[in-house]
C-alpha cells in the first residue's frame, strides 16, 4: 500500500523523532517501502560546518533509532521546514508522510490544535500524512 515514506525529524526535539523512526520503519519491514528520512534546517548553507554537523547527527540519529537499513535514505533540507518537507513529498512521490505533532496549539474553541508545521503538512500534503505522538 505504502512504498514511498518520508519521515521528518526534528533534531531539536527530544522524545518525538525516535517515534516517527520506529514508526516509519515498522511501516517499511511490514510493506516492503522506503523511507526517507529527512530533518530540515534553516538560515544555513550547504557549505556551512553547520549543515554538516547537522548531516553527522542526522546519520547518527538514523544508526540509532533505525540501524543499518537499505531502504532508509537520509537527506537534510534547506529552508522554511513545512515547505520543504511538501515539495520533497511532491518530488519524490511520496505515499505517506510520518510527523510528530509536538507543538500543540490551541484552537479558538479552545480545544487542542497542532503545531504549525504538522498543521500545514497534514492540510497542504498530496499523500497521507501520519501523525504520531511520543509514548510516555
Amino acid at each position: 500500500m505504502y512504498k514511498k515514506v518520508l519521515a521528518p525529524v526534528d533534531l531539536k526535539e527530544n522524545g518525538y523523532s525516535p517515534e516517527i523512526a520506529k514508526t516509519a520503519l515498522a511501516l517499511a519491514r511490514a510493506e516492503d517501502a522506503e523511507i526517507y528520512l529527512v530533518s530540515v534546517l534553516n538560515g544555513v548553507s550547504s557549505a556551512s560546518s553547520e549543515f554538516e554537523q547537522f548531516e553527522e547527527k542526522l546519520m547518527a540519529f538514523a544508526e540509532q533509532h533505525m540501524g543499518v537499513d537499505e531502504r532508509v535514505s537520509l537527506h537534510v533540507l534547506l529552508g522554511n521546514a513545512s515547505e520543504e518537507i511538501l515539495k520533497f513529498a511532491k518530488a519524490k512521490a511520496c505515499d505517506l508522510i510520518i510527523i510528530a505533532n509536538h507543538k500543540q496549539t490551541t484552537n479558538m474553541l479552545g480545544n487542542p490544535g497542532f503545531g504549525t508545521i504538522t498543521a500545514k503538512v497534514a492540510v497542504q500534503a498530496a499523500c497521507s500524512v501520519l501523525i504520531v505522538k511520543a509514548s510516555g
